[in-house]
């Protein structure tokens, strides 16, 4: 059997901005997060997850050094990839192109960017190459939405209506 706790890296301290892979100031420093973390998960893990991500990253170092575990980064759990768009403000892309994407965001990508089965194909192989045990992830709440598709069988729209706070433990198991 296998246990995942997934958690979502702190708040981002930007509004209006289409942020997916780009580097973003937090509400909480890395320290901050990892305390969060910390508590999600226990005291015993396997190992720690992150995404290469600082905002991931970081925190999942220092939770790994925490509870005496490997901290492994794998760019299969990075967020989708808004292309064009990331660094973008929300309102500034051209609203025919979002409407375009918006239409079909599951199997559509933004320019240059990759379309939620695409972030379900990475989170899938990641899933299926992660030895039994539990673990512990910090990743995007992207991630943690294909997590939802991929562990516990949820339709994209069914997994979109499911929370994804921030610095929160949710748990799968398979």
């Amino acid at each position: 059997m296998t246990k995942l706790t997934a958690v979502r890296h702190a708040k981002v301290a930007v509004d209006g901005l289409c942020y997916g892979r780009s580097v973003v100031p937090l509400t909480r420093n890395a320290a901050g997060a990892a305390a969060r973390m910390i508590r999600a998960g226990g005291p015993k893990l396997d190992s720690i997850w992150s995404s290469p991500a600082p905002r991931c990253a970081e925190p999942a170092a220092l939770w790994a050094i925490a509870v005496d575990t490997l901290h492994h980064i794998d760019a299969r759990l990075w967020e989708l990839a808004y292309g064009d768009w990331d660094g973008v403000l929300w309102d500034d892309i051209p609203r025919e192109s979002l409407d375009y994407w918006a239409e079909d965001w599951i199997h559509r990508a933004p320019p240059h960017g990759e379309s939620a089965k695409d972030v379900e194909s990475r989170v899938r192989a990641w899933v299926s190459a992660l030895p039994h045990g539990h673990h512990g992830l910090s990743a995007h709440a992207g991630v943690i939405k294909a997590l939802h598709v991929v562990v516990r069988g949820l339709a994209w729209e069914d997994a979109m209506r499911c929370a994804t706070p921030h610095l929160e433990p949710i748990e799968f198991s398979w």
